[in-house]
């Protein structure tokens, strides 16, 4: 069910242009901030512990300029990798095997030594959606869901999450104040399909992709956990 709901997203979103030709229904920016630290062994890769808090997400509030969350370092937490790769190529995954339609309650970001994350949090007791991590190509703008109207995000470089199984029912913006990830915008879902986007600066006056890794933690809550590596640690290596 999953991979049909993904497989069909591109033609729900054309006929729906046509639908939502003269509607405005972008989600008015919020700013929250928390730590994104994960609770359990990944399926994949283990993870670190976990800190859980969520401040007003209201689509009606106005944006305020976030406070910095405390700065942790990775190889405080067993078995999480101390640096991002420089791969910056797309990921996906098929979820995990349950015909429940997963819900996302929470997103949560937070700086680590590095990268910043992103942590994407589903209803406890279910699985995990099938999911699709990938950078925008160029200067391709973030496109709202249905209308295909180009929406102005922060950053330079755009990181967009395609969920396919999963209901999300808070769109809402992220305004941090990281080093990386200085936008996270929720659209909602439709028909079982969920979009996020990540702002993200690349800095160093450039607009090159940064390396970026995906894991999922499969014990409650079940998650998906996006880090993005800060320009510095990924270019540093690349000047020549």
């Amino acid at each position: 069910m999953r991979r049909r709901a993904l497989a069909t997203a591109t033609v729900l979103t054309a006929s729906m242009v046509i639908a939502g030709c003269g509607s405005d229904s972008s989600p008015q920016p919020t700013a929250t901030t928390t730590d994104a630290s994960p609770t359990a062994a990944s399926s994949s890769t283990p993870t670190s512990p976990a800190q859980s808090s969520s401040d007003d997400t209201s689509p009606e509030s106005t944006p305020t300029a976030a406070s910095s969350p405390p700065e942790s370092s990775a190889s405080a937490h067993p078995g999480l990798p101390a640096t991002v790769p420089e791969d910056t190529s797309p990921r996906s995954g098929p979820g995990t095997e349950d015909e429940k339609v997963a819900e996302v309650t929470d997103v949560r970001v937070g700086r680590h030594d590095g990268f910043d994350r992103v942590v994407v949090d589903f209803e406890p007791g279910q699985g995990i959606p099938e999911w699709d991590v990938r950078w925008l190509e160029g200067d391709q703008q973030v496109q709202e869901p249905g209308s295909g109207k180009p929406v102005e995000m922060a950053g330079n470089r755009f990181l967009e999450i395609t969920l396919g199984g999963v209901e999300d029912r808070e769109p809402h913006v992220l305004e941090p104040d990281l080093t990386a990830v200085v936008e996270v915008r929720r659209f909602g879902s439709f028909e079982d399909v969920a979009q996020l986007d990540l702002g993200v600066s690349t800095t160093h006056g450039t607009a090159r992709e940064v390396g970026f890794r995906v894991d999922t933690i499969t014990e409650n809550p079940p998650r998906l956990v996006i880090d993005v590596a800060h320009a510095g640690a990924d270019l540093e290596d690349q000047t020549n």
